[in-house]
């Protein structure tokens, strides 16, 4: 760790800059890339890296890919309990986490907050149908609710650590659920308030081994899928009835 640290101090200063342009620069980085969703995946830690070029406030955001997702209100119609009215979000982050080196509302004011959509009160949540404002805000924080017990939008913010006033790491977690696809990892450096540079890291949360070429066929070759789970399911039982004969 603290030579992949050591390693961006050494490129910045190798790098030519002109001292005004490296006074305001950020340099950040992921200890990895790529995290492999295998079986028995039960979550894993980000850590997040890098350097600031004098004293500043960081926030740190974590955004899964965006997915269309559908919320349901249940409601009685003749004492059965059923769906009664739905609500498309189109463009809802599967995955939303935060760190920071501080209390948001303290290094970041409430413009920069939303207009950075930093917290799960300023998420871009528009719906594709039309209500009343009172309606939608009920309809977004369903939404927002339904993620938070699934372990998908983190309401607790990480820390950051800053080391030495320059260099700083922070750890967020990913659920063992956490969604495949392509995040970003969205790097803010704030100073009075406002954000003052920002860097964007990708990360690919994707499935491997043969969970994923299952997870592939499932839904590329719908149909093989099908007829191969039939016949798993026709040779375990025929097998269980072989051994309970035996008995």
């Amino acid at each position: 760790m603290i030579q992949r640290l050591l390693f961006v101090l050494l490129l910045a200063g190798l790098a030519g800059w002109p001292p005004q342009v490296r006074s305001q620069s950020v340099l950040a980085d992921l200890a990895e890339h790529l995290v492999a969703i295998h079986a028995g995946f039960d979550g894993t830690n980000i850590l997040v890296f890098g350097s600031i070029p004098e004293a500043a406030d960081l926030a740190i955001a974590v955004r899964g890919p965006a997915k269309v997702t559908t919320m349901h209100r249940k409601g009685s119609v003749g004492g059965v309990w059923v769906n009664t009215a739905t609500m498309d979000f189109p463009r809802a982050p599967s995955f939303y986490a935060l760190a920071a080196s501080g209390p948001l509302d303290e290094i970041a004011n409430l413009h920069e907050r939303e207009r950075l959509r930093l917290g799960l009160d300023y998420l871009d949540l528009r719906p594709s149908g039309r209500a009343s404002e009172n309606l939608l805000a009920e309809w977004r924080a369903g939404l927002v609710r339904a993620k938070e017990r699934a372990g998908l939008y983190i309401k607790e913010v990480a820390p950051v650590e800053i080391l030495g006033g320059r260099l700083f790491r922070s750890s967020i977690a990913l659920p063992s659920n956490v969604p495949t696809g392509s995040y970003l990892i969205d790097v803010y450096v704030f100073r009075n308030g406002l954000v003052a540079e920002a860097q964007s890291l990708p990360l690919a949360v994707s499935k491997v081994g043969l969970e994923a070429e299952i997870f592939a066929m499932a839904h590329k070759q719908s149909a093989l899928y099908g007829g191969l789970a039939i016949v798993v399911a026709l040779l375990a039982g025929w097998i269980a009835h072989l051994l309970f004969r035996q008995r």
